[in-house]
């Protein structure tokens, strides 16, 4: 099944279950979808959901849901700087939008690129690559899955302590965490003596090691869980709303799904209520729509509060069994999203007006990025999709 998060996980936690949950919540840091083609993953037991990426200028790859890329593949992730990871042979490369090896299969596992590296995995040490397939950065590392480089960085665990190297493998910030994440907005997570705070790109401590789980920033703001309650603080550390709700995703439009009395609605950056709670699920606004659930089927509103699209798909949760289940259903991206109806096993697409772009046809769809999407043509055992995997136009 594809392999990449795009919302990056922790490094340096008991991994590799996991992803893209910090440490000790259980929250979610973006929206999170993924149809069959999920990687589930236990950092803290919660099922982990492919984000759909965001791309601004892409070429034309003609009308949604045609094939790109024929499914030919045994595994891909989502395209980034114009590459994308895939599986063929049991070994990992890097492909171009017309489906052709720039990168032969050569590594035992890979994820996108960021700042022009992508991480790589021989043997069980990864290292980074750059898009002629030269290791720029020779493999000597922990899992690095799903890190990426941002700020000129990127989280290194060596001896079950991470730091941070550049683009040019030199260790800037030495070993020193229990965890650590991606930078953002040029601050990062870190997580020493069970507590997280905040580090520059200098290493320099700017946000000393307090809250129980700590997210990256997002529009000037971070999400952090105090005492099992969720408030957001700015880039001081100041409490800008403080904590007290019981579930929230982090700030997107200038607006923050929260979750409180076991319903939810937004909230801006002063912590006031634009859409008061009321919704059983709610996620971030994306292309002016947010997904939310209300008596128990699914719709989009507006940062008004109206409907968009009315809540009238019943979507397929993904652990029934879940007391708090995510589901099936993505956020919009190049005007479409997707999801997977609740009495059916596959996944379409549908507008930004409720219509179906591309009926249910596949096992997966997942990683709008650059114009493409991943897709699954089967099911695994689990459910899960499963390969011969290609890419769709998905706008």
């Amino acid at each position: 099944m594809p392999s990449t998060l795009i919302a990056s996980p922790a490094v340096g936690e008991a991994a590799p279950e996991g992803a893209g949950t910090p440490a000790g919540s259980g929250k979610r840091r973006w929206l999170l979808i993924g149809a069959a083609a999920v990687v589930v993953i236990a950092i803290i037991g919660v099922a982990v959901f492919i984000l759909m990426g965001r791309s601004s200028s892409h070429p034309s790859y003609g009308a949604v849901g045609t094939f790109v890329v024929q499914p030919t593949l045994d595994d891909v992730s989502s395209f980034s700087e114009g590459l994308a990871p895939a599986q063929r042979d049991g070994k990992w490369g890097f492909i171009d939008p017309t489906g052709n090896f720039v990168i032969a299969p050569q590594f035992d596992d890979a994820s996108g690129f960021s700042e022009g590296l992508a991480p790589v995995e021989l043997g069980d040490q990864w290292g980074f690559v750059d898009k002629t397939g030269a290791i720029v950065i020779t493999p000597q590392y922990s899992f690095l899955k799903y890190t990426t480089f941002s700020s000129g960085l990127a989280p290194v665990t060596k001896d079950s302590k991470t730091g941070y190297i550049d683009t040019t493998g030199m260790l800037k910030i030495s070993p020193q965490y229990d965890s650590a994440y991606d930078f953002s907005e040029d601050l990062a997570p870190v997580k020493i003596d069970d507590k997280w705070g905040y580090i520059d790109p200098n290493g320099k401590l700017v946000i000393a090691p307090q809250y129980d789980s700590a997210y990256q920033f997002s529009e000037g703001l971070a999400l952090v869980t105090v005492s099992d309650k969720m408030g957001f603080i700015d880039t001081s550390g100041a409490f800008a709303v403080n904590p007290q709700f019981s579930d929230a995703w982090s700030f997107s439009a200038g607006y923050a799904p929260v979750q409180t009395s076991g319903e939810w609605g937004f909230i801006d950056k002063t912590g006031e209520w634009t859409i008061p709670a009321q919704y059983e699920k709610a996620y971030g606004f994306s292309e002016g729509l947010a997904a939310v659930m209300k008596d128990g089927k699914w719709g989009y509103i507006k940062s008004s509060g109206d409907f968009a699209i009315e809540p009238t798909f019943a979507v397929k949760p993904f652990d029934p069994s879940a007391s708090d289940p995510l589901y099936w259903i993505s956020d919009f991206t190049n005007g479409v999203a997707s999801l997977m109806p609740a009495d059916s096993a596959k996944v379409g697409l549908i507008d930004t007006e409720g219509q179906w772009v591309l009926r249910p046809s596949y096992s997966s769809i997942y990683g709008c990025s650059e114009g493409l999407a991943a897709v699954a043509t089967t099911t695994d055992s689990n459910g899960y999709g499963s390969g011969p995997w290609g890419f769709i136009s998905c706008g």
